[in-house]
């Protein structure tokens, strides 16, 4: 899907003439699926395909090569910055704050330069040096057999754990596209992955009766998502802060259902986070799934009961306390 989006139009052209042509062949010649294109002043162009990094040569092709390598200037920088911008900086002033703007087809390019501050808090980005273009891949189905275990009585907590690049996302939004078939749901997209919302509309098909709080904090989100919408189950994505569990254990006393992606590379790992055991302890779940990325984005290696888990992982002092916050 990464090539297609790449020939679509919807991200070429926001790179410069000279890298362009380059990153089009590489893009057409190669049947990787590249997934995000890195751009930094006087470095290599990259990209990233399978959990593997490459750099596109001077006549198009991949390489692991840097003397071969293609270069980025910084009028290239300068002009990808000023494109992703629609040549008015000071309109995507917030999201250049927050370090990213989503493009149309819910590509998302990350922005890296130096910070201008006021008492701590940062009021904008200045000296842009690095942009990371990443390609929004939703793939239809790829959730199909988490939809069938966990779904196939209606709707469930579920908790997704996996490592970084192992297609949590990707599976939460497919799970969203299911069950927003049936189900009223709520996506608290904090950070515009899931639905990828440009100008008010979500890139991404995420269901007909899913609601998206797009840019909303997940605590607040949460809260104003029970309060006015009636959810049947709330979505998202990469939970953790004490302010998110908090939210989302309280929302539990409404009857809805969760469903949350985390961080932990294993069972093992997850049983470490402290704040995650509380919302499981809690009911916040009926099962979990962990992933592995070992191999290939997406792989289930299992699916495991909640009260399994628990039984398994959890020590007794964290159950004693689980209802303290």
């Amino acid at each position: 899907m990464g090539a297609d989006s790449l020939h679509g139009g919807k991200v070429l052209r926001y790179f410069s003439p000279q890298l362009r042509e380059r990153i089009d062949y590489a893009c057409r010649k190669y049947t990787q699926d590249i997934h995000e294109i890195r751009i930094k002043t006087d470095a290599p162009v990259c990209v990233r395909s399978f959990g593997q990094e490459f750099f596109i040569s001077h006549d198009g092709t991949l390489t692991s090569d840097e003397e071969r390598c293609l270069k980025c200037s910084s009028s290239d920088i300068d002009y990808s910055f000023r494109a992703v911008c629609e040549n008015s900086v000071y309109s995507f002033a917030r999201e250049i704050r927050e370090g990213f703007i989503t493009i149309p087809g819910g590509h998302r390019v990350g922005i890296c330069g130096t910070a201008v501050t006021d008492e701590g808090e940062v009021t904008s980005v200045k000296n842009i040096s690095s942009l990371n273009f990443r390609i929004a891949r939703q793939v239809i189905g790829c959730a199909d057999r988490i939809y069938r275990e966990v779904f196939s009585d209606g709707p469930a907590g579920l908790l997704i754990a996996g490592p970084p690049s192992s297609g949590k996302t990707t599976i939460l939004r497919d799970l969203c596209r299911s069950l927003a078939h049936h189900y009223r749901v709520c996506v608290i997209d904090e950070r515009s992955e899931i639905a990828a919302v440009y100008c008010g509309e979500p890139q991404n098909d995420i269901g007909a009766l899913s609601d998206v709080f797009d840019g909303y904090p997940k605590e607040q989100g949460i809260q104003t998502a029970v309060r006015v919408m009636a959810p049947d189950i709330i979505i998202c994505d990469e939970i953790g802060s004490r302010a998110d569990i908090k939210a989302l254990i309280n929302s539990l006393h409404t009857g809805v259902k969760i469903i949350a992606t985390v961080h932990a590379a294993s069972a093992s790992e997850l049983s470490g986070r402290s704040q995650i055991m509380k919302l499981v302890s809690c009911g916040g779940f009926d099962k979990l799934v962990f992933l592995d990325s070992k191999n290939r984005t997406g792989k289930v290696t299992d699916i495991m009961s909640s009260s399994d888990f628990l039984r398994l992982y959890s020590d007794k002092k964290l159950k004693g306390n689980a209802g303290a916050l």
